[in-house]
């Protein structure tokens, strides 16, 4: 298309060009000109000065400003870009006719603004496009941050609900599965009701995994059914797991009950789970205290344990580290405090307080007992 005006303005303009008269010929010298814009983006400059020559000899204008400010995008050299410009400009100076008089003056500032600017245009385009694919490139990176940023934080919180269902539920099955082989003599009725808590206990743990497993089931696949998540008034079925593990455990609730949100819900049982299980795990023989405290705006969850008390029978359990750091997380991330530290007796505290909203707590309410 620019090809087709140079050819008509070369034909039916009266402009100086070197050629004079002879119209054609400037045609047929724009037309091969304009074929060499097909390799403008190859070869920027050596097009430039090709248009350059094309416009003195039968005036192509605007063939000269596009190859100049393609010259000015692809071409990454400053100087290069601002010698073909020059070069142009001269040609142009070279075509003109009485170069004294005003109009050759103002022909000359012309030549100057028009191609100095598309190349300065040129190069302009082209530092925005790479700010752009920069700024793009960044953004990319910033994303695939995020994502494995998410998945860190997605496999951490997995981690977290398979240590709390492990070894809470495993810690049970080993410590009945202990009581009944150090117990084989205590008669039909206590060993079948052993049989029953393990199995029931057993039974719990895999549902509670095929749970979380189902997070990481692939789309479109049947994932598991989801049941409702452990809370406040998960609590005291909790304290009676424990006791029927033979652990001597007392419960109690003080203030105005409130109700948490869900994820403050979760959490309190989850910190009440952990610390009854070290204790099975690591005092055997030790009794424990679980006492919620509803305050004005927070709840304040205690559990503590006598030293142990080296009861026989005990089973020695690994020590993992880890169940104590990732509750103190989910505590941090309510915007609550955390604190886990052994006792002048030689017993042990894990304390925790969790601000909640001031909703009245519902009918589902923990049981109390001491």
């Amino acid at each position: 298309m620019v090809g087709a005006f140079g050819v008509f303005d070369s034909l039916t303009s009266d402009a100086n060009n070197l050629l004079g008269g002879h119209r054609f010929a400037a045609a047929a010298v724009v037309t091969a000109a304009a074929v060499t814009l097909c390799w403008r983006r190859r070869w920027p400059v050596a097009v430039a000065a090709l248009s350059a020559v094309a416009h003195a000899l039968a005036n192509a204008p605007v063939q000269l400003m596009l190859s100049l400010g393609s010259a000015g995008y692809h071409e990454r050299s400053g100087a290069r870009v601002a010698g073909v410009t020059l070069f142009a400009v001269g040609l142009h100076a070279t075509a003109l006719t009485g170069e004294t008089n005003p109009s050759g003056v103002r022909s000359l500032l012309y030549a100057l603004i028009s191609f100095g600017g598309a190349a300065v245009a040129g190069a302009l385009l082209r530092r925005y496009t790479d700010a752009a694919a920069c700024r793009e490139s960044a953004l990319a990176r910033e994303r695939e941050r995020s994502v494995v940023q998410a998945r860190s934080q997605e496999r951490a919180r997995i981690a977290r609900e398979m240590h709390d269902v492990v070894a809470h539920r495993v810690t049970l099955i080993v410590v009945e599965a202990g009581a009944l082989e150090a117990s084989a003599g205590r008669g039909e009725a206590w060993t079948v009701s052993a049989a029953r808590r393990i199995r029931a206990t057993g039974r719990t743990a895999l549902e509670e995994l095929r749970q979380i497993i189902g997070v990481l089931a692939p789309a479109g696949r049947d994932a598991a059914p989801l049941a409702p998540q452990p809370g406040l008034g998960a609590i005291g079925t909790l304290v009676e797991s424990f006791r029927g593990a033979a652990m001597p455990v007392t419960f109690a609730v003080t203030g105005q009950r409130r109700s948490l949100p869900p994820t403050a819900e979760r959490t309190t049982f989850r910190v009440v789970q952990e610390a009854l299980t070290n204790v099975l795990k690591h005092a055997g023989g030790a009794q424990a205290d679980v006492r919620l405290d509803f305050r004005k705006d927070s709840l304040a969850v205690r559990v503590t344990n006598t030293a142990c008390g080296g009861a026989a029978g005990t089973t020695a359990f690994p020590a993992g580290g880890a169940g104590l750091e990732g509750i103190k997380e989910r505590v941090a991330l309510l915007g609550g405090r955390f604190t886990a530290h052994g006792l002048p007796d030689g017993g042990f505290e894990v304390s925790a307080l969790i601000p909640f909203d001031e909703v009245p707590w519902d009918s589902r309410s923990p049981s109390e007992s001491e």
